[in-house]
């Protein structure tokens, strides 16, 4: 009979004890050990580390995925964490930081910014906007940032890992890590062993260093686009994080940021905070969502009186029609329309294949 003989691991991400000799099998019992659950002592639940207007979005130990398509305002997103850091869980109604609040900072710890997206200028004014949120006039130096554009799958991964072992062997602790570009972490996104292994180096970080990874990543895009981030790696992100939040830019160039992929609370979309670019203030701003679904729904009744003017009840062709003549736009156009005045409880079924007004 054959002996189980594991290979033997280089590394000890439980926090075990390696300096003497251990054999593989040996090596495996420990770590059961030492991930065993005492089920009559509860471990310590710490608070959000991050909060969107109350609900959690980043937490000690864990990942937080943020999926957007590009030129969505993700970049803006990721400095407005950086300026709720700087606010350390103040609220202030003179700083806009897109809905992002934080926890009170712990004694001595760093935010680690890598950004592999933005050119050096551009991260610059990223980190300017990040402090003129916060009232600040510069960010403080407990805030890192780093533009790695350019560089290599293996260099970054290898620079991460590096600065995560040399802030431990220092005592320092990491409020929280922000990966602006976590896609260029792997050569190839649609290699399963690949993505595996960064997800998981990843992953170790953010449970060893007791803080969340906030990685952004882009959703598909052109031929073969849907609402799923790119490839394995955006599958096993979304699998492994205990976040997914999703950062979508509409029509009216306001984006809306939600979470249907929570652990715990969701944060539905017609709930989601929102914001878009100002040209007055230089940057994205909070959108006021009740004002905005209020204007919605006013210009939704609007419509359904001017189809319904007529007559009491159109069959599904005629609302159509008369939709597309009110708007002067076409069929596309329409079928969102009906969608929306349905939702919004506006016209109703009658029965026969009719719609009234409500």
């Amino acid at each position: 009979m054959s002996t189980f003989n594991p290979i033997p691991m280089s590394v000890a991400p439980l926090g075990l004890d390696m300096s003497a000799p251990m054999t593989g099998n040996e090596v495996a019992l420990a770590q059961l050990a030492a991930a065993r659950l005492d089920l009559r002592n509860p471990p310590p639940r710490p608070p959000p580390v991050l909060q969107s207007r109350g609900v959690p979005i980043a937490s000690r130990g864990d990942i937080t995925t943020i999926l957007a398509p590009a030129k969505s305002g993700k970049s803006a997103y990721s400095s407005a964490m950086l300026a709720a850091a700087v606010l350390g869980g103040e609220e202030r109604e003179d700083c806009d930081t897109l809905g992002i609040s934080a926890c009170m900072r712990p004694t001595g710890s760093i935010v680690i910014a890598f950004d592999t997206e933005q050119s050096k200028p551009d991260q610059f004014d990223l980190a300017n906007r990040a402090a003129i949120r916060a009232g600040v006039e510069v960010l403080p130096d407990w805030i890192e940032c780093y533009n790695l554009a350019g560089c290599s799958p293996a260099d970054l991964r290898s620079m991460l890992l590096a600065k995560v072992a040399e802030l431990k062997a220092k005592g320092v602790p990491v409020w929280f890590i922000v990966l602006d570009g976590i896609a260029d972490h792997c050569a190839d996104i649609n290699s399963i062993l690949e993505s595996q292994e960064v997800t998981n180096e990843v992953h170790v970080i953010a449970r060893e260093s007791a803080c969340p990874v906030i990685a952004i990543i882009h959703r598909n895009e052109g031929r073969d686009a849907d609402p799923s981030a790119r490839g394995h790696l955006g599958k096993q992100l979304a699998r492994k994080s205990a976040y997914n939040l999703t950062l979508e830019k509409g029509a009216d160039e306001v984006t809306v940021v939600y979470s249907t992929k929570n652990r715990g609370a969701p944060i539905l979309k017609k709930d989601g905070p929102r914001f878009a670019y100002s040209d007055a203030a230089r940057m994205h701003v909070t959108v006021n969502s009740d004002a905005l679904n209020a204007e919605d729904t006013t210009e939704l009744r609007e419509l359904a009186t001017e189809v319904f003017e007529a007559k009491d009840q159109l069959r599904f062709v005629e609302l159509h029609k008369a939709v597309m003549t009110a708007g002067a736009k076409g069929k596309t156009w329409a079928d969102k329309q009906i969608k929306a005045l349905l939702k919004a409880d506006l016209i109703r079924k009658s029965g026969g294949g009719k719609y009234l007004l409500k």
